[in-house]
């Protein structure tokens, strides 16, 4: 070897040193939102799973080393085009207040950054290892309503054909051996994503085609589905006809490992019986090798350094506009609010029943208190305002829930609308929630900037297109609840008839900091009656 090639061989490893900082230094501008992922994987055991994906990644990588040290890199324009875009759906999904979203970007910045500085034929000879990333954003829990109604249905037409009697009213069934509920820890949610995940990776290998990987990575997921259905309904049997007390705890889990291991034998099965041979994810071909070698040594250096740098640059777009909308954000000062001392037909008359109150967290102002009717009729209000629009402290965060979930179960989620002032419509969602003794009926309905938005889609929306605007967001929450009655029916009407008392004075009273402005009669801010 002469002088020169071994100059010029040092000068190429040390190029590659410098390109793969870069590609290493764009995910510490989005630490916060990984820390994030991380925080969720340790707290759910649906998303422990994810401190697997890292490492598995790295070492499909490492399986293919020899592509990134044998191919000259170049740049790639459109790893720079997807870094802008991630990095300004990062920025909007903060400003939203999008936790999901938000991580996603984040994670795709990865991919998208050997894209831009590594260039296609490397990205593409490596593109599973760096896709497979994604797997480690926790996401899957708008699934479990879904699959709480799937496994209860399932559980209760199975006893049904095996001739056990079964009363069931939503996610909760009645057998003559007892009552039971199909809970949050019962969806199955765990077994799902993590089927995701384990197939996805399971079907690289066995797999060259992706309409085969993509059929068995279904085939899977309905098989987990079947399968936690199959552990429900196992878990009753058990109960029904022994005395083993496996309701909950570690026998409870022990059923679902077993079943879970017999699906992941019919997988293994199923994937070696139908496998492509010598498939070892063939999609993934190595690089070409007809990548333009450096013309002289100082050019791979001084390629890289611009490479990385306008990589580095792209990334940091998301950032840069969250801390100079931040600087330039006014915090007005939040007047309490206070609820109206008369309605038509309904007197406020204390606190609300500590029976029930909802569980929001990083609000600006809540208030409490019950109104009575001349009738004899009784009706709980909340009013929950954020006059902030950041992690933790927006009015869609996940952790949000109309009553406490430690204490109350929850039936169905209905959208309904009642008829207000000037014939307009409310659209409003509709909850049953229960406890030992204790049914209840809750209403609500959330406000942007004092107009009705349906749903938590259409609230991001309308706080986005307010901050797009210029403008400050003030979102509120207004909830109303009552025990249920004898009836469903008498309870819907009692709350209909509240609201259509309690909204014309209430609209607006809670859509910017001063909250005199635009009161109805009779509305109460800060002890003074406008």
């Amino acid at each position: 070897m002469t002088a020169s090639e071994h100059i010029g061989g040092a000068d190429r490893r040390l190029a590659m040193l410098l390109r793969l900082a870069f590609v290493a230094a764009v995910p510490l501008l989005y630490i916060d939102t990984l820390a994030s992922i991380v925080q969720i994987w340790r707290s759910s055991e649906a998303y422990v799973h994810g401190f697997l994906i890292p490492f598995i990644s790295l070492a499909l990588i490492w399986h293919r080393r020899d592509v990134l040290a044998s191919n000259e890199p170049v740049v790639s324009w459109a790893g720079f085009a997807w870094l802008v875009a991630l990095s300004l759906l990062w920025v909007a999904s903060d400003f939203a207040g999008v936790q999901l979203t938000r991580q996603f970007a984040a994670v795709a910045m990865i991919p998208a950054a050997v894209l831009s500085i590594f260039g296609a034929a490397v990205f593409k000879s490596i593109r599973f290892a760096l896709l497979y990333l994604l797997l480690a954003v926790p996401f899957g829990d708008f699934l479990i309503p879904y699959l709480i109604d799937f496994t209860a249905k399932f559980t209760v037409d199975a006893l049904h054909l095996l001739g056990i009697p079964v009363f069931r009213d939503g996610r909760y069934f009645l057998t003559p051996s007892g009552a039971y509920e199909v809970a949050k820890a019962c969806s199955g949610l765990k077994y799902f994503v993590a089927t995701f995940a384990l197939t996805t990776l399971f079907s690289y290998f066995l797999f060259a085609r992706v309409r085969k990987r993509l059929l068995f990575i279904g085939f899977a997921l309905l098989l987990s589905i079947i399968a936690n259905g199959i552990r429900a309904v196992t878990v009753v049997l058990l109960l029904h006809y022994t005395d083993l007390d496996i309701a909950a705890g570690p026998d409870h889990e022990f059923v679902g490992w077993i079943v879970y291991a017999l699906v992941l034998a019919v997988l293994i099965w199923v994937g070696n019986r139908f496998q492509d041979k010598h498939s070892e994810g063939g999609d993934d071909a190595p690089a070409s090798d007809a990548s333009p070698a450096p013309t002289a040594h100082s050019a791979g250096l001084t390629r890289s350094l611009k490479a990385g740098a306008l990589a580095f640059a792209a990334a940091s777009l998301g950032p840069l506009l969250a801390v100079w909308s931040t600087s330039v954000e006014s915090v007005a000062a939040i007047e309490r609010m206070h609820l109206p001392e008369q309605l038509d037909g309904w007197r406020l008359v204390d606190e609300a029943d500590a029976d029930w109150s909802p569980r929001y967290r990083g609000y600006s102002d809540l208030v409490e208190g019950r109104y009575d009717s001349a009738d004899g009729g009784a009706v709980d209000v909340a009013v929950i305002r954020y006059a902030s629009n950041r992690q933790g402290a927006e009015i869609t965060n996940a952790t949000n829930a109309v009553a406490d979930v430690d204490v109350w179960t929850f039936g169905n989620v209905w959208s309904l609308s009642v008829d207000v002032d000037n014939g307009g419509k409310l659209p409003l969602r509709q909850v049953r929630v229960a406890r030992p003794g204790t049914n209840r009926l809750i209403w609500y309905w959330t406000e942007v900037n004092g107009q009705p938005v349906d749903g938590a889609l259409q609230t991001k929306l309308a706080e986005l297109r307010q901050i797009v605007s210029g403008g400050g967001t003030i979102a509120t929450v207004v909830l109303v609840s009552s025990p249920l009655t004898e009836t469903e029916r008498d309870t819907e009407l009692l709350l209909s008839r509240f609201v259509k008392a309690f909204y014309p004075q209430a609209r607006g009273c809670f859509a910017s900091e001063d909250t005199s402005v635009g009161c109805g009669e009779g509305m109460m801010v800060n002890g003074e009656q406008h």
